[in-house]
């Protein structure tokens, strides 16, 4: 997961230097936009796990 952070941050750099985000509000918006999409990734491991789990019980109490 740190590699993710490292890559974000050289993200943040590198458009900074390009000059594509100029205010303090569109880096805000930027960075809520990353922990929007990083607690939805997490979110979705988490129902693939609980789905797997649901369905090796329901398999389970058919036999």
């Amino acid at each position: 997961m740190e590699y993710l952070y490292f890559t974000f941050v050289c993200i943040i750099i590198f458009l900074i230097k390009k000059n594509k985000y100029k205010t303090f509000r569109d880096m805000l918006c930027l960075i809520i936009s990353f922990l929007k999409y990083r607690n939805a990734v997490r979110i979705k491991a988490a129902l693939n796990m609980w789905h797997s789990k649901l369905s090796a019980w329901s398999k389970h109490i058919s036999i």
